[in-house]
């Protein structure tokens, strides 16, 4: 999703519709879609990008290390491709890390 702002952590450089728009027209176009999302509000961002795109594209989102537990379904949904979980150790959520719950943890309960 678009890189957050720096003068504004909490907003996006490229607005979410403008990326949506994106999305949309490549896979309308055949193209699969690779965006890379780290934290959990990008993750669902681009996931929403991908509401009604032809899942045989098998978009991609890479990158991730915070996904909300309610979005880790929508991969399968929405037929998009997420990296396998880090072969690095990962910090239990709560562990006294920053950033919470990481993609792994979330996604190995998620079968």
């Amino acid at each position: 999703a678009g890189w957050l702002s720096h003068e504004d952590p909490l907003r996006f450089l490229i607005e979410p519709e403008a990326i949506r728009e994106a999305v949309r027209a490549l896979d309308a176009a055949g193209f699969q879609v690779h965006v890379h999302a780290i934290g959990d509000r990008g993750v669902r961002e681009a996931l929403d990008a991908f509401e009604g795109t032809d899942h045989a594209h098998r978009h991609h989102i890479a990158h991730l290390q915070l996904v909300h537990p309610d979005d880790v379904r929508r991969f399968a949904e929405l037929g998009v491709d997420r990296p396998a979980p880090p072969a690095r150790p990962v910090a239990p959520a709560g562990a006294g890390s920053s950033r919470g719950r990481r993609s792994g943890a979330s996604t190995a309960s998620a079968g």
